[in-house]
């Protein structure tokens, strides 16, 4: 690169942060990261730690980093739906030190809880997969579950209307017999959309399916 060009890049990139100046998603202060430290901070942490399930549970045991509410609720719902990906890594990257900390890095593969294409198509991106971009494991797959049937809105439905909603809506494409799976979802509410999807992945051959999940809570 010439001398020329890298004044350029540089005074571009000045000019970008004069006008653009970087602040955070969550409360607005100027000069700082997407997710200021002082934000974060804030998040209510969900101290229910690892909850073992089994029995007829076709979930093995579940986690939470947070509980969904303040800080913590805010992050998701402008990932989800005002698209402010830019709160992305710095969730990812939680998520990832979690997965470390709780030793799911022995697990054989990392599936993001799928959203159906016309989701996708409308939102720009799956917010769960965002939520595993920072786990460094090379069977992190959007494409080992997919979800074939589109369906409503869980957040208004009843419980027993968010389990019909949700039946039969996924499929597994991929080879889980005998494995352990990390299934990554933003938020644990009654647990019907993570629990078809562990239920699938058990039709399929998984040995143990857990739930991590960014928030738990209505």
């Amino acid at each position: 690169m010439s001398e020329a060009d890298s004044w350029w890049n540089s005074s571009g990139k000045w000019v970008a942060d004069f006008l653009y100046p970087s602040q955070c998603a969550l409360c607005g202060t100027l000069g700082t990261p997407a997710m200021c430290a002082t934000c974060q901070l804030a998040f209510p942490i969900d101290d229910s730690g690892l909850q073992k399930l089994g029995g007829d549970d076709p979930l093995d045991a579940r986690i939470a980093l947070y509980r969904y509410r303040d800080r913590a609720r805010q992050a998701v719902q402008r990932l989800k739906y005002d698209r402010v990906t830019a709160l992305a890594k710095p969730m990812s990257e939680l998520i990832a030190d979690a997965y470390s900390r709780f030793g799911f890095d022995d697990f054989e593969c990392v599936v993001p809880v799928p959203i159906h294409w016309t989701r996708r198509f409308e939102r720009g991106f799956n917010q769960s997969e965002l939520l595993c971009r920072a786990i460094e494991s090379p069977i992190a797959s959007h494409k080992l579950l997919r979800r074939v049937r589109a369906t409503a809105a869980q957040v208004n439905l009843t419980p027993a209307q968010r389990r019909e909603n949700i039946r039969n809506a996924f499929v597994a494409h991929g080879e889980f017999e005998g494995k352990a799976v990390l299934l990554v979802d933003d938020v644990f509410t009654t647990g019907h959309t993570a629990r078809e999807c562990a239920r699938v992945l058990k039709s399929a051959g998984a040995s143990e399916v857990v739930s991590l999940t960014f928030c738990a809570g209505a």
